[in-house]
């Protein structure tokens, strides 16, 4: 993939994941201005996920607005995303699929900056509602590097410039 080329994106497995013992909930962090972490990772096979993890079929899932982008909706499409709704997690994981996902979401986008992660979950327990229902392990992937892709500007809370941003 071109983020593995253009920069330096590397997947270190910890622990074994059997096909058999699935269906996995990958919850990734930080999500970054892009994600270019859950993207490389799991939208593709640049850092070499399926040799690490042979058998898994994982599929990226985010926010509606990505599919109202003409042609990043199709190339999303046919690499096997869809939309991080309730509906289409409990379909793939029940059978037997897994899904990985960045549940800080486009509000934890908001709050990346170089030299910080900030982990937005508080309000963000519907993963792990998902996992106790389908009988799913969660599994934590950490990008390290994420949050220095990109330089943001960060504009304080209540301002209506923040209020744009999170509309």
């Amino acid at each position: 993939a071109l983020a593995a080329r253009r920069l330096p994106v590397t997947m270190r497995a910890t622990a074994a994941l059997p096909a058999g013992e699935g269906p996995y909930i990958f919850v990734c962090h930080p999500h970054g201005i892009f994600g270019i972490s859950p993207m490389t990772h799991f939208g593709t096979d640049a850092t070499g996920f399926t040799k690490a993890f042979p058998g898994l079929l994982v599929h990226l899932l985010g926010h509606d607005a990505i599919f109202r982008i003409p042609f990043f909706r199709e190339w999303c499409l046919a690499h096997g995303h869809g939309s991080v709704d309730r509906k289409t997690c409990e379909h793939l994981l029940r059978r037997g699929r897994c899904i990985a996902l960045a549940p800080g979401g486009a509000r934890e986008s908001l709050e990346c900056a170089p030299g910080s992660m900030r982990l937005i979950l508080r309000e963000r327990r519907g993963f792990a509602r998902l996992a106790l229902r389908t009988g799913a392990s969660l599994v934590p992937a950490i990008a390290f590097g994420e949050n220095e892709c990109y330089a943001t500007v960060q504009f304080a809370e209540g301002t209506w410039c923040r209020a744009l941003q999170e509309a």
